[in-house]
């Protein structure tokens, strides 16, 4: 801060109804990976401006040097993650504006809102927003999870998906009341996701990221707006897709787009086609509900990669998920 700057961290409790602040951040960018869907039609001030003041739940935090506004940053409670990892957490769920240093100064009044050894702080940062993510890194953050995203437009690809036939086995709609389908999607999820955040937290115990993993996979299952379709040999449950619309982008952004939360196929069945068939059975039950498609991967896991490559999914984003435990 040069000298004889007057500076001022004031923490707002949502919602905020601040005309001179919405405006700034409807012309501020943001830390949000769906930055890039401006592209695609999606009204992405309004989507910024909603995620950063919109909602009722959570604080958010402004940097103001002289009376101008330079930085913004929002936070919230994550009360289910909490409940499973039996830790207070904070999501940060997004910043805008600001140097290194000013987010840095953001994100240290996040950081002493926990005391040591009490919980958790996550966040998740456009690929290519590198003052966000070295920010983090001197608040003493670490990355624990990176992914790449893609794009379908059913606008720009109106036709019907045309649906590969396995070279084994066959595509079926989940069914709920089934329990032994049930307990193998939720092994298949868990399984699938071995490489995300929990598991490359050192700070977690194998065994409650086993059961973070399971509970989520869980609770898309029982979400009764998911779409989930099950790949099955012989009578035998071997991969899964699971998604749904967001809502908050249509809401707020304007635009309809539904997102692949999850799809694997067990490695032991790979090759047969089941990984790219289980795609476009989703997708085509999608192009009825939404006009955008969202899918995003590990940038290690080439499996799932390969199979929107081979759907001709659009690569358009990153993102890079931090950890911070309070000790």
């Amino acid at each position: 801060m040069v000298r004889g700057m007057r500076e001022s961290i004031n923490t707002l409790t949502l919602p905020v109804n601040d005309f001179r602040l919405s405006n700034w951040l409807a012309n501020t960018s943001s830390s949000d990976y769906q930055e890039t869907l401006g592209s695609w039609g999606v009204d992405v001030q309004a989507l910024r401006t909603a995620r950063l003041l919109g909602g009722s739940q959570g604080e958010i935090r402004i940097l103001e040097e002289d009376d101008d506004l330079v930085a913004v940053l929002r936070t919230h409670q994550l009360e289910w993650d909490e409940e499973i990892l039996g830790r207070p957490v904070i999501c940060i769920d997004g910043m805008a504006g600001g140097n290194i240093e000013e987010k840095h100064r953001l994100l240290s009044r996040v950081v002493v809102t926990l005391r040591p050894g009490q919980g958790l702080l996550t966040a998740r940062i456009r690929g290519d927003d590198y003052p966000s993510m070295h920010a983090l890194e001197s608040a003493g953050f670490r990355v624990t999870d990176s992914r790449n995203i893609f794009l379908k437009d059913f606008n720009q690809d109106p036709e019907p998906t045309v649906i590969t036939v396995p070279r084994e086995g066959f595509i079926q709609p989940y069914n709920p009341t089934d329990m032994k389908m049930r307990a193998t999607l939720t092994r298949l999820g868990t399984n699938a996701l071995r490489h995300s955040r929990i598991y490359n937290d050192p700070s977690v115990p194998r065994e409650r990221a086993d059961y973070f993993y399971e509970a989520l996979t869980e609770r898309h299952l029982d979400d009764p707006d998911t779409l989930v379709y099950v790949a099955t040999v012989d009578d035998e449950h071997v991969g899964v897709v699971i998604g749904k619309e967001d809502a908050d982008v249509h809401e707020a952004g304007g635009v309809k787009l539904g997102y692949l939360w999850l799809i694997t196929v067990d490695e032991a069945h790979m090759g047969k086609g089941l990984g790219l068939a289980l795609y476009q059975t989703f997708e085509q039950a999608m192009r009825d509900k939404v006009t955008l498609l969202e899918a995003g991967a590990q940038t290690h896991n080439y499996t799932v990669l390969n199979i929107f490559t081979r759907a001709n999914l659009k690569p358009v984003s990153s993102l890079v998920t931090f950890h911070a435990w309070i000790e």
